[in-house]
């Protein structure tokens, strides 16, 4: 289980980051949208909600987490490993991690860059 809650500044990371869209910002977008649509009779204007955002964040340092207590309890009955004090590297964000929504948000912005955004 991720436990943001108990990583310290400075230390488990150095910036966290959580980009906000304001009415104003959304209002103008869908305005813009609305008025491209009248130029363009093919134009679509859609609104996404990627649930999974985070997960498809690469990390850049290195972050361990405890092994759950479920996947020790799972691997301890199937394959009588005992897992004792092993840890997990992250490869890609987790919800719960504070530097998830900076790491995604850069993900992002670099997507956006390589469409030529």
């Amino acid at each position: 289980m991720i436990k943001g809650y108990e990583q310290i500044p400075g230390v488990d990371f150095h910036e966290s980051f959580s980009p906000l869209a304001t009415n104003t910002t959304l209002r103008i977008v869908l305005v813009l949208s609305l008025d491209y649509a009248k130029l363009q009779s093919d134009w679509v204007t859609e609104v996404i909600d990627v649930e999974a955002a985070f997960l498809n964040a690469v990390v850049d340092q290195d972050i361990y987490i405890e092994i759950p207590e479920v996947l020790r309890e799972y691997k301890q009955k199937k394959e009588g490993t005992d897992l004792g004090d092993s840890v997990v590297k992250l490869l890609r964000a987790q919800y719960g991690l504070v530097q998830s929504p900076r790491l995604w948000m850069n993900t992002f912005s670099n997507i956006l860059l390589d469409l030529g955004m």
